[in-house]
């Protein structure tokens, strides 16, 4: 075999063996991005209990007529606070729900005092592993009872929550609630207060 032929058919062969190495290049398997999987989805609920504390922090006077300045101490005792709520998932983030609540503490005179909480509340909530962590906004109607006096009032709760995931069905966590509740008199607009209290409480959620 001359030189030439054995030139030309080793440029054969190399050119083979590229146009093969291009190929299998061409047809390497693409790597598929990981898929995000939600947690929740529209039809997805859960029920809560909260069982903690509750604590009374200030009165505001929107319209103060003397040198005491505008807030004032509740005189009530740190209570106890639970609720009962249910809610809904809109999507994997959003949810809207219902909670029906109670909280007790005492005056200096052992006078108790009652609040009963009813208010349909959105949260938006931020997944990170096995946590959750959702923010939310209660609004709705305070019942308040002291002694012989009854009063029905606008309520609005808003607050933090974090949970651990125990398993599909359960997770266990706590809230952390602010309560604005306004009390308007209208025959004496001096008497007008905003009750500024706090909760703490902890969880259990049941998902179905």
């Amino acid at each position: 075999m001359t030189k030439t032929k054995k030139l030309l058919l080793a440029t054969l062969v190399f050119s083979l063996l590229q146009l093969n190495f291009i190929y299998a290049q061409d047809e390497a398997p693409i790597e598929a991005e990981p898929q995000k999987i939600d947690l929740y989805g529209l039809g997805d609920q859960n029920f809560t209990i909260n069982a903690g504390l509750f604590i009374p922090l200030f009165f505001f006077d929107p319209t103060p007529y003397d040198s005491d300045g505008a807030a004032a101490v509740t005189n009530l005792t740190v209570g106890g606070a639970g609720s009962l709520m249910y809610e809904a998932y809109l999507n994997n983030n959003f949810k809207i729900g219902l909670e029906l609540g109670g909280i007790f503490a005492r005056s200096p005179n052992k006078n108790s005092f009652f609040m009963v909480p009813i208010t349909a509340r959105v949260a938006y909530e931020f997944h990170f592993g096995q946590f959750s962590l959702p923010l939310f906004l209660g609004m709705g109607i305070n019942i308040i009872t002291y002694q012989e006096e009854k009063n029905v009032q606008f309520l609005m709760k808003p607050g933090v929550s974090l949970y651990w995931h125990y398993n599909s069905d359960w997770s266990f966590g706590g809230n952390l609630v602010y309560w604005i509740s306004p009390e308007y008199i209208p025959a004496d607009h001096t008497q007008d207060r905003i009750g500024n209290f706090l909760d703490f409480t902890l969880s259990a959620r049941y998902h179905f």
